[in-house]
């Protein structure tokens, strides 16, 4: 009963990754998928640090930081190292502010 319950749900995540990958899974077999799918994810992953770097460094200086700053009142730095009780603070004063 395990076996079977642990090989349907392997089943319906490797039947995901080929929905994730479409034509270029046809074909393939379960560990070319597997090697796809990580392939995908990685390159995913890459592009949205790459991605993230450059929104951080945008917001980090100039007139970026000068618009962070005036709406929040605070810099990047700052919003990064709040607390979660300071952030949903700030985030209700914003809503008040901003409306929402």
């Amino acid at each position: 009963m395990l076996d079977a319950a642990k090989a349907k749900a392997e089943r319906e995540v490797m039947d995901g990754k080929r929905k994730a990958l479409g034509a270029a899974a046809q074909g393939k077999s379960d560990a070319e998928v597997d090697r796809l799918y990580q392939a995908r994810t990685r390159q995913n992953q890459e592009e949205a640090e790459r991605l993230s770097a450059e929104a951080r460094a945008a917001l980090s200086s100039g007139q970026g930081a000068a618009a962070v700053k005036q709406v929040t009142g605070k810099t990047l730095q700052e919003l990064e190292n709040m607390s979660d009780a300071e952030a949903e603070a700030l985030a209700q004063e914003l809503e008040k502010k901003y409306g929402q």
